[in-house]
């Protein structure tokens, strides 16, 4: 009777130290994620843009709603690229944290090839005819404006940047 009380006497102990152990580690890694979500180590200090010629630094950091200062675990680099793909001008982002302090956005945007008129107004066109985003006097840049006729397809707007590349204007 002795040995069987002894034995669940030391289960019963091994659970409970199992058991505060546990605690400890769970308690301990809170408080250390709490501690890197707000040390001032993991501010962010620096934002590198590359790649961006139509948008600014500003408009690029408006889109990823982000500015420098917040801590570096915080920060949701999906939702970053998400926002910057919805620009009509980014045909492709990409954010990579660098730690301790940096940020580093890669953009590949879309590239106006034309100007065409689609209700009334004029919008800026890529390589396709593909609208891009409509005309602004703030971003003014110069451009073929493009009129497709009827039944006109892609492989007539792929002559005609073609003619383009290589400058061959018959006039």
């Amino acid at each position: 009777f002795f040995s069987a009380v002894t034995g669940l006497l030391g289960l019963i102990l091994l659970l409970g130290l199992s058991l505060g152990i546990l605690v400890l580690v769970s308690a301990a890694l809170v408080h250390g994620y709490r501690y890197a979500t707000s040390s001032e180590y993991l501010a962010l200090q620096e934002i590198e843009i590359q790649g961006n010629q139509r948008l600014t630094y500003s408009e690029i950091l408006g889109l990823m709603q982000v500015d420098t200062g917040k801590n570096m675990l915080k920060l949701n680099i999906s939702e970053m690229q998400k926002n910057l793909a919805e620009s009509p001008w980014v045909k492709q982002a990409r954010v990579r944290r660098d730690f301790p302090d940096q940020l580093h956005v890669a953009i590949r945007e879309k590239e106006a090839y034309f100007w065409v008129q689609n209700d009334h107004n004029l919008y800026y066109a890529d390589k396709q005819g593909r609208t891009i985003e409509r005309l602004s006097s703030e971003r003014l840049v110069s451009l073929p404006v493009l009129h497709l006729h009827e039944g006109a397809d892609s492989r007539h707007v792929a002559g005609i940047v073609s003619i383009l590349e290589r400058r061959s204007f018959p006039f």
